[in-house]
């Protein structure tokens, strides 16, 4: 008789409706300046130009009362990519659950590659734009036929796992990204390339990069490009190969050609 009345004691926990208990979920940017900057890597101006163009599209869409609001899921992605924390971690902080972080990240990810990045960092296409570009810089120190800033930057990673991991190893030893990206007189990013581990050298991923290409097939026209630091000529020949010169002067760059840092 006791082992039924257990058994029933079981079945009957198990058929009671456990009540849903909802964490609070602050305003996750209702905080000091200073520490919103240190938690999600932004101004709060900048974070509310984020918020206003992402959270339409990240809105989920549900009549659910309480539903995970948009401002959090992109939250909650902000500060696991500033700070590469766990998600457990980074949910807690935000009132969700660890699996709603990774769906949150997902989600949040998903939107800014697959709907933003095409048409927000995009190179000048057009002569008109291209122009327009040259006169912005010109405007700053009178610098000539100048389509954009260019350089490359370490980005630090955990250690990767496998028999590939020291190739992430740069020369500061250290585990990276070499990310090249480029600027207009505006400091807006118009191309950037993610893809290199951090052992890559500069020239590499210069030589190797889209934009490389385009000034190798002429649609560039006569554009150069420009970086603080050491400076290298890398005239691009018709064939698509490159040709390294160390230049005599900073302020002097070849007609078609790239200048080029070995200084990060």
């Amino acid at each position: 008789m006791a082992a039924f009345a257990a058994a029933a004691e079981i079945v009957q926990r198990r058929t009671i409706r456990r009540e849903r208990v909802f964490k609070d979920r602050q305003d996750p940017f209702d905080l000091l300046d200073h520490t919103l900057f240190n938690r999600y890597r932004f101004l709060r101006h900048a974070l509310l130009d984020l918020a206003n163009e992402l959270c339409p599209l990240i809105e989920l869409p549900t009549r659910r009362s309480m539903a995970t609001p948009a401002v959090t899921q992109l939250a909650v992605t902000l500060s696991l990519l500033a700070s590469g924390s766990f998600q457990w971690g980074m949910g807690e902080l935000h009132g969700i659950s660890q699996a709603t972080a990774c769906r949150c990240l997902h989600r949040v990810v998903s939107v800014i590659i697959g709907e933003k990045l095409r048409t927000t960092i995009k190179f000048p296409q057009t002569q008109t734009e291209r122009t327009k570009v040259m006169h912005e810089f010109s405007q700053i120190s009178g610098f000539p036929r100048v389509l954009g800033a260019i350089d490359c930057t370490h980005v630090a990673i955990r250690a990767p796992a496998g028999d590939m991991e020291y190739v992430y190893i740069n020369r500061k030893n250290y585990h990276s990204m070499n990310v090249q990206a480029i600027c207009d007189a505006n400091m807006t990013i118009t191309d950037v390339v993610a893809r290199y581990p951090g052992s890559t050298h500069d020239s590499f991923i210069l030589a190797n990069s889209k934009i490389a290409r385009k000034f190798s097939d002429g649609e560039l026209g006569e554009g150069c490009m420009v970086v603080r630091g050491q400076w290298l000529s890398i005239k691009v020949l018709a064939n698509g190969s490159t040709k390294e010169r160390p230049n005599s002067s900073r302020g002097a760059v070849q007609q078609g050609s790239f200048a080029h840092t070995i200084n990060c």
